[in-house]
């Protein structure tokens, strides 16, 4: 392995900041009281504040090429009086994304992007996932400016029509909502409980016709079924797998057009399903609804899909390490990590040369995972936000 390193110091980089000002506008000058460098969040429970600078730490920064001409892009955070295992210390490692020739260039500015990073792990495996594609079926007057998914594991996402990975061996249901915001401030929003095919069963309801709506469940062979609606309740002629709603005249006098209605089915294996909808009682082929009524749908399709294997050489993949108070260090490589672990750089600036004269980018960051020790005890960093820099060779 071939490896370059620099100590960065917050006092050092900052007297760079300020010295360079003059020259160097595009580079914001950082205020006294707010460091260069640092992270925030929790371990294990425990809030976390670290800053270079502060209390003798210092992040040092270094870039390493591999045996296969493969950098990597290191930042750690830690005591700069230690020279083992000091805690607490917070490491980022970030792999570039392609073979680089032997001491040449790197595909930094690729490898460093606003963007979400998978976790480095020794075998790709696959592993067996469940696919689901999420598709948006609002209803309202103009455009919707704001989509808004919930996907009841901790995720979630801004896209009209967003694809969702949930491990396998995780839940067999989960609860995820979905809401619109419109152009012209109409607000909807919706929650289903999403099936996966693991469970067994799930449900689903159409019109018919004008005020008719059919039960239409997978699962079991023989079903019963029960409606509700938000202004009528329970009708009282449940266990129908046909249900007619009431003429858009016996609906409150401020009815603005849109019902929620609720399905729930029993299957003859005993497997319940439930599906909320919100449907367009108002049969008025003018559709003249007013400007506030809209509505939030969505449906999705679930399969069992596999992982593909990634490349060997682990392209744009990252490790986190965590060193103790006590000394122990963890490392989120080879980590099983639940879904809702991410590490996302949300911003990426070019910065000053180093003391060495490399090329350095600071990188904003938000990461939650889980870590592990040698002893194979777990810790889970959660909403950690921070800012290091990162050393790549240049020209």
């Amino acid at each position: 392995m071939k490896v370059r390193t620099h100590i960065a110091g917050a006092l050092l980089l900052a007297t760079i900041v300020l010295l360079s000002a003059c020259e160097r506008k595009e580079l914001p000058v950082p205020s006294a009281d707010t460091p260069l460098f640092s992270v925030s969040g929790t371990v294990g429970g425990e809030s976390i504040e670290l800053a270079a600078g502060q209390n003798d730490m210092y992040l040092f920064t270094r870039y390493d090429q591999d045996e296969n001409n493969v950098y990597s892009f290191v930042g750690e955070l830690k005591d700069a009086n230690c020279p083992n295992l000091c805690g607490p210390a917070l490491g980022i490692s970030i792999r570039d994304n392609q073979v680089s020739q032997e001491a040449g260039l790197s595909a930094v500015e690729q490898s460093l992007q606003t963007k979400q990073y998978a976790f480095r792990a020794s075998t790709d495996l696959d592993q067996p996932e469940y696919v689901v594609q999420f598709t948006a079926e609002p209803f309202g007057q103009g455009a919707v400016s704001v989509y808004e998914w919930e996907f009841g594991d901790g995720s979630t996402s801004n896209e009209r029509n967003p694809e969702h990975r949930y491990p396998a061996d995780g839940l067999d249901n989960y609860e995820v909502r979905f809401s619109v915001l419109y152009l012209n401030t109409c607000k909807s929003e919706v929650r289903n409980v999403v099936y996966m095919p693991s469970y067994g069963c799930r449900t689903y309801f159409y019109e018919e016709e004008p005020l008719l709506y059919v039960a239409a469940p997978a699962g079991g062979k023989e079903f019963s079924a029960d409606w509700a609606s938000k202004f009528f309740g329970y009708p009282g002629q449940g266990k129908e797998i046909k249900y007619s709603l009431p003429p858009s005249s016996d609906y409150p006098p401020d009815f603005r057009g849109i019902d929620l209605l609720t399905l729930e089915t029993l299957d003859d294996n005993n497997c319940f399903a439930r599906m909320r909808r919100h449907i367009v009682v108002d049969s008025n082929e003018a559709k003249d609804y007013p400007s506030e009524a809209c509505a939030a749908n969505f449906n999705y399709d679930a399969e069992l899909a596999a992982v593909l294997p990634q490349d060997t050489l682990d392209f744009s993949e990252v490790t986190i390490t965590w060193v103790s108070e006590s000394g122990v260090l963890y490392s989120s490589f080879d980590v099983v990590q639940p879904s809702s672990s991410r590490f996302e750089i949300v911003a990426v600036d070019d910065y000053e040369t180093n003391e060495m004269g490399e090329q350095t980018k600071r990188i904003e960051f938000n990461v939650t995972c889980l870590v592990k020790a040698a002893n194979g005890s777990l810790l889970k960093l959660e909403g950690i936000k921070g800012a290091f820099a990162a050393a790549y060779p240049a020209p």
